[in-house]
C-alpha cells in the first residue's frame, strides 16, 4: 500500500539509523511532506483532482454517488469529498437538549466544548453511511489528521484552519481512492505544527477534544494545498445570487463588495470567503445547485452554477 510506504519514507528519512548510515542527516518531517506534495502535484496536473464540498442536505444524497461514477469512469481521476453536517448536527443538539438554541456568529456555529462530541458522532454517522454508499468506489474515510488550526477561543471549539497535512490524503488518492474528509481537526502544538503525522481512522480517539471547522473552509484549504483543478461547492441553491439575479460568473472583488454591503450574508459570507481563499490560490472555483445529479458532470463543462473567478 503506498500510505504503508509513505509512512515508511516518514520514519526513514526522519530518524538516524544505527552503523554507518547513522551519519545520515535526519530531514525534518516539513521537507519529506513537501517532498511528497510535490510529487502529487506533478500527479494533478496530468491528471486533474476534483474537491467537490456537498452541504449538510445533500451528503447523503446523490451528487456524491454520481461523482464517484465519473471517477469509475475515468472522467475525474482524483476526487476529495468534504461533507457538511449543518442539519445532523441540529438535529443531534435538539435530541441532546430541546432547550439550546444553536448559535451562529459570522455564519459559522459556536461549538461549546460539550457539543463537540455530538459534533464527532454526527460525522461518524455521515462518513458511515457514505462509504456505504461508496463501497465499489473504494472510498478512505478520514476523520482527523488533515486538518490543524486554532479555537475561535478557550470555550468555542469552533477552528480557524491554519495547516493541512496532506499526507493521508494523498496516500489515499495514490491508491486511486476517493478520499472523504470531516472538517475537524486538532490544535497545533505550540511551535505551530501538527502533534501527529495524521491518521486514517473513522473514530476519534480524541473523546470531544478537537475542533470543528467550517466545511466550506475546510475544501477550500484542502483545494489549495493540493493544488486542485476544481473546487465545487454544491448547495440547494444554483449559485450565487445577488441584486435578485443567480450570477453566472462573479470576481472575487466583487464578491468582497457584496460581503460589505450585506448582500451576500449569514452562512453564505463563509462559502464567498472559501471560494475567495481558493481563487486565490489559484484553483477555479464554481458553486452548484448539488439537487441534480447531473450537476457535477455539467459544472466541469461550464455550465452551470455561479464561477468565481480573479
Amino acid at each position: 500500500m503506498i500510505k504503508n510506504v509513505l509512512h515508511h519514507e516518514y520514519h526513514h528519512m526522519t530518524h538516524r539509523t544505527s552503523g554507518p548510515s547513522a551519519i545520515r542527516p535526519a530531514v525534518p518531517r516539513a521537507e519529506f511532506t513537501q517532498r511528497i506534495l510535490g510529487c502529487f502535484r506533478d500527479k494533478v496536473k496530468t491528471e486533474g483532482l476534483l474537491v467537490l464540498k456537498c452541504s449538510g442536505k445533500l451528503a447523503t444524497g446523490s451528487i456524491i454517488p454520481a461523482a464517484a461514477d465519473l471517477k469509475l469512469r475515468r472522467v475525474v481521476k482524483n476526487l476529495v469529498i468534504v461533507p457538511g453536517a449543518k442539519e445532523q448536527i441540529n438535529a443531534a443538539i435538539k435530541e441532546f437538549n430541546p432547550n439550546y438554541v444553536p448559535k451562529f456568529v459570522g455564519g459559522r456555529r459556536v461549538t461549546p466544548s460539550w457539543m463537540m462530541d455530538l459534533v464527532e458522532r454526527v460525522y461518524q454517522k455521515i462518513l458511515t453511511r457514505i462509504m456505504a454508499g461508496l463501497r465499489d468506489y473504494n472510498p478512505e474515510p478520514l476523520m482527523y489528521g488533515v486538518f490543524y488550526g486554532q479555537p475561535v477561543s478557550e470555550k468555542n471549539r469552533t477552528g480557524n484552519i491554519t495547516q493541512v497535512e496532506p499526507i493521508t490524503v494523498i496516500s489515499a488518492l495514490f491508491n486511486g481512492q476517493i478520499a472523504v474528509l470531516a472538517p475537524l481537526g486538532l490544535s497545533e502544538t505550540g511551535d505551530g505544527r501538527p502533534d501527529s503525522l495524521g491518521s486514517l481512522c473513522l473514530s476519534s480517539p480524541y473523546a470531544g477534544a478537537g475542533l470543528s471547522f467550517n466545511a466550506d473552509d475546510a475544501a477550500a484549504w484542502i483545494a489549495k494545498t493540493l493544488g486542485a483543478t476544481q473546487l465545487l461547492l454544491a448547495t440547494d441553491k444554483g449559485g450565487i445570487e445577488a441584486h435578485g439575479k443567480m450570477q453566472k460568473e462573479i470576481t472575487v472583488s466583487a464578491l468582497a463588495r457584496l460581503i460589505n454591503k450585506s448582500i451576500v450574508r449569514d452562512g453564505m459570507v463563509v462559502k464567498a470567503r472559501a471560494c475567495m481563499t481558493a481563487v486565490a490560490a489559484g484553483v477555479p472555483v464554481r458553486v452548484i445547485n448539488g439537487s441534480n445529479p447531473d450537476s457535477v458532470t455539467r459544472a466541469l463543462r461550464e455550465k452551470c452554477g455561479t464561477a468565481v473567478v480573479r
